[in-house]
C-alpha cells in the first residue's frame, strides 16, 4: 500500500503533545476512556472527529439580582470551523412549569474553529419566584426542525443534554 493512504492514516497514532505543540489543542477528555484511562486515537481519527464544528462549554456564570440577568457562557469550538446555518443561541431559564429563552447577541457562523468565545447577556429581567435551571440552547432555526431536539446542538463535553438544552449545571433561587 502506499504510504500515504488512508489505511495508514487509519493506524498511525497521533501523539497529544504534537497537536499541542501546533496549535491543536485536543479536548479534555479526547484521549481518554469513560474510566480515565489513556486510548490511543490515530490522525484519521481526530481530522473525523474535528471535521465541521466542535463547540465545548468552558464556563458558564450568571447573576440574577432579581430584575437585572448577567451571563456569561465560554464556549471553545475545537473543531475546524463554524456552523454554517444560522441559527439562535438561547439561555434558558426552566422551573415553576415554564421555560424563559434569552438569545444572546451573537452569529453562530462566526464561532470559528480553534477559538474560544465569550458569550455575554445583560437583561431586565421578571421572574416569579422558585428555582429555574441554566441551559444553553442552540435549537436548529428551520420553524419545521427548531422543536426537535436532535437538530439542537448540543455541547461536545460530557454534559447533560435534554430536550435540547445543554445544562450549564447552575441553578437560580428567585425569592
Amino acid at each position: 500500500t502506499d504510504k500515504y493512504s488512508i489505511d495508514v492514516w487509519k493506524k498511525v497514532p497521533v501523539d497529544p503533545l504534537f497537536l499541542k505543540d501546533n496549535a491543536f489543542e485536543p479536548s479534555d477528555g479526547y484521549f481518554f476512556d469513560e474510566k480515565g484511562r489513556f486510548v490511543r486515537r490515530s490522525y484519521y481519527e481526530y481530522i473525523r472527529d474535528h471535521l465541521g464544528y466542535r463547540l465545548e462549554l468552558r464556563s458558564a456564570d450568571i447573576e440574577f439580582d432579581g430584575q437585572k440577568l448577567k451571563a456569561e457562557i465560554i464556549l471553545n469550538n475545537r473543531g475546524f470551523s463554524a456552523p454554517v446555518n444560522p441559527r439562535p443561541v438561547l439561555l434558558t431559564l426552566c422551573g415553576n412549569g415554564q421555560k424563559t429563552e434569552i438569545p444572546f447577541d451573537v452569529d453562530i457562523r462566526k464561532l470559528f474553529g480553534g477559538q474560544e468565545h465569550k458569550l455575554v447577556l445583560e437583561k431586565d429581567l421578571s421572574l416569579a419566584p422558585g428555582k429555574y435551571r441554566a441551559g444553553l440552547a442552540m435549537p436548529d432555526e428551520a420553524p419545521a426542525l427548531c422543536d426537535i431536539p436532535e437538530y439542537a446542538i448540543r455541547c461536545a463535553n460530557n454534559i447533560d443534554f435534554t430536550d435540547g438544552i445543554n445544562d450549564l449545571d447552575i441553578t437560580l433561587e428567585v425569592m
